[in-house]
């Protein structure tokens, strides 16, 4: 079915590209000295957010989700061209809480405490507009990605007690 379903833009200027407010190179976003962990990191989004860690000089790099081919894939990529930054794979499923705590122990045994939390990580079968989306496959999604960040509020379920003060 195809979607009638227009795209407009809420703002007058769309970025395309990073601009220096953001750019992960200027100083002001230095992420120098510190280890990121980005959930979904193997593609897409996280994958991007992940690469823009390691321009801004991260310590380390660590990619959780749950395709290990996909994770192995940007890690090399993402390590390519001399960079500083070490980069890390983790496979765990955010939904399986006791996969996820042992990933996040693992990652920490590995690369010390984690910094930096990017909960990118979430389920969707097609990109299709609310309308024309499968209602279970919706809630499924809803189901499985909105819990997710709430329950790692607290460090002690992660196993984790960040060197930051910075609330998640």
């Amino acid at each position: 079915m195809a979607s009638t379903w227009e795209w407009k833009p809420y703002t007058k200027t769309i970025h395309r590209s990073g601009y220096a407010a953001i750019d992960p190179t200027n100083p002001a976003n230095s992420a120098a000295g510190k280890v990121v962990l980005v959930t979904g990191g193997g593609a897409g989004i996280g994958k991007s957010i992940a690469e823009a860690f390691v321009k801004a000089g991260a310590k380390a790099v660590v990619l959780l989700g749950r395709r290990e081919d996909v994770l192995k894939k940007a890690q090399k990529q993402l390590s390519a061209g001399g960079v500083s930054t070490r980069v890390f794979t983790f496979s765990a499923d955010v939904v399986d809480e006791p996969a996820l705590k042992s990933a996040f122990e693992s990652a920490a045994k590995e690369v010390g405490p984690i910094d930096i939390v990017v909960a990118n990580a979430a389920y969707l079968a097609r990109p299709d507009a609310a309308a024309t989306a499968d209602l279970a496959d919706w809630w499924k999604g809803y189901g499985e990605s909105s819990p997710a960040p709430r329950d790692w509020n607290s460090a002690d379920k992660i196993g984790q007690k960040s060197t930051s003060e910075a609330p998640f």
